[in-house]
């Protein structure tokens, strides 16, 4: 039978340290948290060389029909039901007809070292941050970027 004992952790009373880890990419350095904190910064992950082969982008065109309809907006990539990233659109993008965003450091694949896990959907959340109690519209982008031998692809969305 196993004796419990009380300890006080290592980063002192009322603090952990936070490791950032995802799927083929290599886990962050522990970083310390504190009761005090508000927010939490974790760096861009690395992709892990021994399991990817490459880092891919996806470029996202966006066509807005309806300047100023939105305010906010965010492109959101995923893989198998996983979030992998998510970045802002540029304000000014939603205030103007067209604009586009990148979204880099995808674990990719090549011709030489396929990345089977390399394959990866999107869908773009948009809402008017004035507007309390609408729901976000999210819209789905329909075509896939297939990293599994290669690192580069281009979608489309148009916001309504």
């Amino acid at each position: 039978m196993p004796t419990l004992q009380a300890l006080t952790p290592t980063q002192g009373q009322g603090s952990f340290a936070a490791v950032a880890d995802a799927i083929q990419y290599a886990p962050s350095a522990a970083i310390a948290v504190s009761s005090a904190a508000n927010a939490l910064t974790i760096p861009q992950l690395a992709i892990d060389g021994a399991v990817a082969a490459a880092a891919g982008t996806i470029t996202v065109n966006v066509t807005n029909a309806t300047a100023g309809k939105y305010d906010r907006a965010q492109l959101v990539v995923a893989r198998y039901g996983e979030i992998v990233d998510a970045v802002a659109l540029d304000p000014a993008m939603l205030s103007g007809t067209s604009g586009s965003v990148t979204m880099p450091n995808l674990p990719a694949g090549t011709t030489a070292t396929p990345d089977k896990a390399a394959f990866y959907y999107g869908f773009v959340r948009v809402w008017k941050s004035t507007n309390h109690g609408v729901r976000v519209h999210v819209l789905p982008i329909t075509t896939y970027a297939d990293f599994r031998t290669s690192n580069a692809a281009t979608w489309s969305v148009m916001l309504p």
